[in-house]
């Protein structure tokens, strides 16, 4: 079976499977497009007897490997939100006006950082939390300077957004 047949045919179950695992529709269908990359570029054509038992293998995987990963970054931001990183983020031009000082602060932040694409989460926290120069996010994460600097200046405005938004709420 071709791979365009296999994509056809099978990704929305394998988005399923994914997303039971991860738990984000959005996240699932990248996972599952990474399956597909990964599986062409590794697998000859028509050199497995079963490709979806193949592909929905890598495609938990995956899966796993996300939750594990965002596992580690919930510990990380639990551990470094408290006082030692409040200093980089009211350093930080872009949290200036909204600098987190209570615990509830803290949680919006923690949730509008998983709203956030997995990628652009990643630049986030490797600049605040983790006090790295755009330069060096674009390094570690294979991008250009530019989009490293983009991903970092658009989550910390959504961060901001929504700490703004949920103040003037309540």
């Amino acid at each position: 079976m071709s791979l365009a047949n296999l994509f056809e045919q099978y990704r929305a179950q394998l988005i399923q499977l994914s997303r039971g695992i991860v738990g984000s529709r959005d996240l699932a269908e990248d996972i599952v497009q990474d399956a597909f990359v990964r599986y062409a570029s590794k697998v000859p054509e028509d050199t497995i007897d079963q490709p979806i038992a193949y592909l929905a293998q890598i495609v938990k995987n995956l899966s796993y490997d996300e939750v594990k990963s965002r596992a580690r970054e919930q510990q990380v931001l639990k551990q470094e939100f408290g006082e030692a990183n409040l200093l980089h983020l009211k350093q930080d031009s872009l949290f200036a006006q909204d600098t987190p000082t209570d615990e509830e602060t803290h949680a919006l932040v923690y949730e509008a950082l998983q709203e956030l694409p997995v990628e652009t989460r990643r630049a986030v926290v490797m600049h605040i939390v983790e006090g790295k120069k755009i330069r060096e996010i674009a390094e570690k994460m294979g991008m250009s300077v530019g989009k490293a600097h983009s991903l970092v200046k658009d989550g910390t405005k959504h961060c901001r957004e929504r700490i703004v938004s949920r103040r003037t709420r309540s």
